[in-house]
């Protein structure tokens, strides 16, 4: 009981945020937070603290500052110190909880009360000192923010520090982001740095999958790797020296911190710097040298060297194995070397490193051990470095001491060059390495979830997420979870809220939804008459429209801006036509929105251009307002919103145009141009308080290009939309119910509840509900039912409930969702997907063959043979006591071979045979022909599929070791089989090892050069190109090529190949099982092409065989798995090579996973004689 109310980091972490940023609104119109992360410096702090608020007033009286200060739980008299100091700013302190601390922690909280500010941030260190003109200066605050006002995304300082001080950063991290990331850092950890707004809402969106690594000194690794991912304008600038003294103690904790984020960041970036063209950047250099003393540090290379060698003897082996022998010699050599003469080269070093991280990342090891081992290591490479510059010292003899310093930092300096040096040196033979081992641990393929709500618009995503706290979700489940949730919604919709009876079918359900939409075309009519089709008319509605419902006020360019626009460039014709002699009088005597807006359509695409880029070129946050949203007539044809001048743009419909529900689409389109103007409202509102690059955040939200990827940014903003709109169709519900209207009321309430909804109905007709989906496909010439592909808002509404949902289950807060897409369209990124930029789970390495959405006519049935079932278990042979079911089948002369899989008294599946005339036993084998023949069989070899390729028969069965299915290959050739020699069967090895996978067929015979399979990882049926028929199959050529169809089809859950592909004139024939959400298992016909096995001819849309007979559904206590149908094999009644449409198949079907049956039926009967005469005609 008590670990279910256990409070977790995050948690804490939350709740400190969440009250931070609550006292954080006290002070206004922030735009830049000065964040000092504190353990409990309360002698240092204090002064830190003064010295910024002396910058500030110093350099910064232009910006609106706030000073925040978090600290670990420890710091409480530091907390005591610095709450009641009079500074020339504001400033705001508060305590991380325990469990939701270190360092890392801090600075996190600190980004995201920046982030809740709309503010820029610069991070300093409690512990910076001042000593007159050394160390930390006010002028550090103006060095370090300046650039933020330019185009920089992050500033790095570079200090002056003694070269002892950042050994962690020029002996490894330097080294390492040279190697990976392609740049050049003279100080990637001094700790100080600034962000721009941008890039902090980036980091905060991303950190989450950091968690674990950012709490403590791993965030600065963190942040300087994301950011050279992101390809984030960075630059550095020169700073005195922190003046911190450091302890060899914090100087290892630091090093095996920064060691695990920079392994974690390598790790997980294989992807980035794999790809990096080998070019080094360097970073600017902003506001020139800073001239600073460092400090004198001191530690005992004797110590160091205990330490090491202490070390060392506790993690030998950790050394022996992993280090070459070589080498490994010249660290045995260290242990008995004297001080004076104690070496670990930079070769070693190097080889330590590399080898380190790459066990980090590819063995099963305890990573502790290895992060403490490599410590010790670098325990020796700082010994080795302090005794090489204590030989120096000795040789430099009676110079100066400032002479002697001067040089001992040069040499220090060559030191560290000629250390990166050899990690370049040696990049080129550990990046091989790497390659080839991702290669070897690379799975066979990617598992993942094809799943569909709308036809033909399949979702594809990991079968597995995890989220926050470890959260794991299940994404087939959430899938599950939502498409019930609209199930209902239709059900309702349909049967209470349009009152059709239950049983109604598909046209039924039709009549009943073009009713509500005409009642709908009614109610607007009396809501808002007028004539549509004439000027005075369309003038009349809209009037109505703006009288009766509040219009949104927008927030966008102020007027005078346009006013200047048309002064600096006269919109000839806009002028001529309105009388006017000079812009001076046009923008006198007309509404300069108006104006604007009319400007925008009468003239050419080069005035339009120009003018708007100069209004868009020159825009500040002051230079925007909240305007009124109004229309503008014009005789265009058109009805538009334009987003800057805040005005519609409405003409009177063209006669004959608008469908059967012209005014019902007109005033939806109005609605959702509100709608739009609410959200650019908000997004532009957003960018104006982020005062950087406002001008290109609003051309980008204008003009970018958009994809439509299922879950780009675009199409889940459009969907935003939407959801206004619907809200705004509510409250006008809601005022007509006040005012008199109860039946318009209720059905524009009902309009609202079935807006985005749809169901595919079990005889695959899909069926969208939402008024604007059908207005609009009447308007665009449409005719019925629209189509799945003109259903736009119902898949998007889908997608968007699919991708919150997803994101709550995973602990996520949802609001982050419209966050991250003001951000992305802002940066013109709107063709982003959303999904994984919030979540980073998009498949890699997965196609999908998208087929095309067809009215496929039905298919005939399978016709049951009369003396079914063909076999069922005998309890005297324990192999096949309890069940026989799935066969493969073969015809080798005038007999069929029926190899059925069989389960027995030990629950061991095995394979039999039974040699049949097509209908009728013959004979039956008394003992398997094929059994288990290792551990990863040991549970049993089941379902298996047989083909015949030149003299030889191979077959694909599911090998089950009781936790993983997957397929497997053997072969025979024909005569030992015939001969029954089944000791000759050659096991040929799995497919996709470790991969649960099955229902696995060959083609029988190659098609462009390869050989090809159909195999099914739930729920969908995947295709796999083979040169050779050689196990395992090739890591590549993989695709998935059909998935379960959507709502209530008789397929929806999963589907498998079943029998062997069949040749016939019209392509490849084969019989496939599908599984409904009953768990009811089904067989349907499919039809792919002979030449292109990837592109499906048809799909029977219905079931050709379904469990019925008592044998096929099965007896409680006797039957294993009940309403089951189910093939895996099917032969030609007559030898032939290539099938017609009236030849006849027989095919075998496991029922109730108990008994084997077998059926008919032709060719023809399983490919409808529409399709084969497509196929003729061609």
């Amino acid at each position: 009981m008590e670990n279910e109310h256990k409070v977790t980091p995050q948690q804490l972490f939350n709740r400190c945020v969440a009250d931070a940023c609550r006292k954080a609104e006290a002070f206004e119109n922030v735009d830049l937070v000065i964040g000092i992360p504190f353990y409990n410096e309360k002698h240092t702090l204090p002064y830190v603290m003064k010295t910024v608020g002396e910058g500030v007033i110093s350099h910064l009286s232009h910006r609106k500052v706030l000073i925040a200060c978090a600290g670990d739980p420890a710091g409480a008299e530091a907390l005591d110190v610095i709450k009641d100091l009079k500074l020339p700013a504001p400033h705001l302190e508060f305590l991380m909880e325990p469990g939701a601390n270190g360092r890392g922690a801090s600075i996190r909280a600190l980004m995201e009360v920046a982030k809740h500010l709309d503010a820029d941030i610069a991070i300093l260190a409690a512990d910076l000192r001042t000593e007159k003109n050394r160390g930390l200066q006010p002028e550090w605050i103006k060095r370090l923010v300046e650039p933020i006002g330019y185009k920089y995304d992050l500033v790095l300082a570079s200090l002056s520090r003694n070269y002892y001080e950042d050994v962690v950063g020029q002996f490894l991290a330097a080294p390492l982001l040279e190697v990976f990331y392609r740049y050049q850092l003279q100080d990637p950890l001094s700790g100080i740095y600034a962000m721009s707004h941008d890039l902090i809402e980036d980091y905060c969106m991303d950190i989450k999958f950091w968690d674990e690594l950012t709490w403590g000194y791993g965030i600065d690794t963190w942040l300087v790797t994301r950011a050279l991912r992101w390809n984030k304008n960075i630059c550095e600038v020169r700073l005195g020296d922190k003046l911190a003294p450091v302890t060899q103690e914090k100087l290892n904790f630091v090093f095996k911190e920064t060691a695990r984020a920079m392994f974690e960041c390598i790790k997980k970036d294989e992807d980035f710097w794999s790809k990096t063209e080998p070019v080094l950047t360097t970073p600017d250099v902003y506001g020139g040298d800073y001239m600073d003393t460092p400090s004198e540090v001191g530690f005992s290379v004797e110590d160091l060297i205990s330490a090491f060698k202490r070390n060392y003897i506790q993690y030998r082996s950790l050394y022996e194995q992993l280090i070459p022998e070589h080498l490994l010699q010249s660290a045995e050599n260290a242990l008995t070397s004297a001080t004076r003469d104690f070496e670990f080269e930079a070769r070693l070093w190097t080889s330590v490193v590399y080898n380190f991280l790459f066990s980090y990342c590819f063995d099963a090891i305890d990573r502790d051990d290895l992060l403490s081992a490599l410590t010790s290591a670098f325990d020796a490479r700082q010994a080795a470095f302090l005794t090489r510059l204590q030989l120096v010292q000795e040789a430099l003899g009676e110079l100066t001491t400032e002479n002697q310093a001067a040089l001992i930092e040069g040499e220090a300096q060559v030191i560290a060059q000629e250390q990166k040096k050899d990690f370049i040196k040696a990049s080129g033979d550990f990046i091989e390495l790497w390659t080839k081992k991702a290669r070897e641990v690379q799975p066979p393929l990617t598992p993942a979830h094809y799943l569909e709500f709308i036809p033909g618009i399949p979702i594809v995503l990991p079968k597995e997420i995890q989220g926050r706290e470890e959260t794991l979700v299940h994404t087939e489940s959430v899938f599950d979870k939502v498409q019930y949730w609209y199930q209902q919604s239709f059900n309702h919709f349909i049967h209470k809220s349009l009152q059709a009876p239950e049983e109604a079918n598909s046209q039924e359900i039709t009549g009943y939804i073009e009713n509500f939409m005409a009642q709908l075309e009614q109610v607007m009519d009396t809501i808002f008459p007028g004539d549509i089709y004439t000027e005075d008319g369309v003038q009349q509605v809209v009037e109505e429209l703006f009288r009766i419902f509040p219009v949104p006020r927008m927030y966008s360019v102020k007027t005078e801006c346009f006013r200047e626009m048309l002064l600096r460039f006269p919109p000839v014709n806009v002028l001529i036509p309105s009388g006017f002699k000079t812009p001076r009088e046009l923008v006198s005597n007309m509404d300069v929105r108006d104006a604007a807006t009319l400007a925008n359509i009468l003239e050419n695409r080069k005035y339009v251009d120009r003018a708007l880029h100069w209004v868009i070129d020159n825009l500040r946050p002051d230079s925007m307002e909240e305007v009124e949203l109004k229309p503008v007539y014009a005789d265009t044809g058109r009805l538009e919103l334009n987003k800057l001048t805040t005005r519609i743009i409405v003409s009177p419909l063209s006669k004959g145009m608008g469908g059967d529900y012209p005014k019902l689409r007109f005033l939806l389109t109005l609605f959702r141009y509100m709608a739009i103007a609410q959200d650019y409202s908000k997004l532009w509102e957003d960018y104006a308080r982020e005062r950087k690059e406002l001008g290109l955040k609003i051309h980008n939200s204008l003009i970018g290009r958009y994809e439509t990827g299922i879950f780009s940014v675009h199409n889940i903003f459009e969907n935003y939309h939407h959801r206004a709109l619907v809200q705004m169709l509510r409250m006008l519900s809601d005022k007509l119910a006040d005012t008199g209207y109860p039946k318009e009321a209720e059905l524009l309430r009902t309009l609202s509840d079935s807006y985005g909804v749809s169901q595919m109905l079990d005889d695959g007709t899909f069926v969208p509900c939402s008024a604007w989906t059908w207005s609009s496909y009447s308007y665009k010439g449409g005719q019925g039912i629209p189509t799945p592909l003109s259903s736009h808002v119902e898949e998007r509404w889908f997608n968007h409930d699919f991708l919150e949902t997803i994101y709550i289950d995973l602990g996520y807060d949802p609001d982050e969702i419209p966050q991250a897409i003001s951000q992305l369209i802002g940066e013109g990124k709107a063709g982003t997907d959303l999904l994984d930029h919030l979540l980073g789970i998009k498949p890699k390495d997965i196609t999908v063959v998208a087929q095309e959405v067809v009215d496929y006519p039905p298919a005939g049935q399978i016709l049951r043979h009369a003396n079914n079932p063909l076999l069922s278990p005998i309890k005297e042979h324990y192999w096949e006591s309890n069940y026989v079911l799935n066969a493969a089948a073969l015809r080798l002369d005038d007999k069929v071979y029926v190899l059925y899989r069989a389960y027995g008294d030990d629950e061991i599946s095995r394979i039999g045979l039974a040699i049949t005339d097509g209908y009728n036993v013959l004979e039956r084998l008394p003992e398997p022909i094929y059994g288990p023949g290792d551990e990863k069989e040991k549970k049993g070899c089941e379902d298996p599929r047989v083909v015949i390729i030149d003299d030889e028969i191979y077959m694909l069965y599911t090998a089950y070791d009781g936790v993983i299915a997957q397929i497997a290959a053997a072969s025979i050739k024909i005569d030992d089989f015939l001969n029954r020699r089944f000791d000759q069967w050659k096991r040929r090895g799995l497919a996709f090892e470790d991969i649960w996978d099955k229902d696995a067929i060959i083609f029988p015979e190659k098609i462009k050069g390869k050989y090809v399979i159909y195999h099914r990882i739930e729920p969908s049926i995947w295709v796999s190109y083979l040169d050779e028929l050689e196990f395992p199959c090739p890591k590549d050529r993989h695709s998935i090529i059909l998935g379960p169809r959507p709502g209530r089809m008789w397929d929806s859950l999963k589907i498998g190949a079943g029998t062997q592909p069949l040749k016939t004139k019209y392509g490849w024939l084969m019989i496939y099982h599908g599984v409904d959400q009953q768990r009811v298992y089904r067989l349907g016909s499919m039809l792919v092409d002979l030449n292109n096995p990837e592109r499906l001819i048809y799909r029977s849309p219905n079931p050709v065989l379904s469990p019925e007979m008592e044998y096929e559904v099965g007896k409680k206590g006797e039957s294993w798995v009940p309403n089951v149908v189910f093939t895996c094999g099917a032969v030609p009644a007559e030898e032939k090579e290539i099938l017609d449409a009236e030849d006849e198949l027989i095919i075998y079907y496991g029922a109730a996973d108990t008994h084997l049956c077998v059926g008919s039926a032709t060719v023809g009967d399983l490919i409808p004689e529409s399709i084969r005469r497509t196929y003729e005609s061609k």
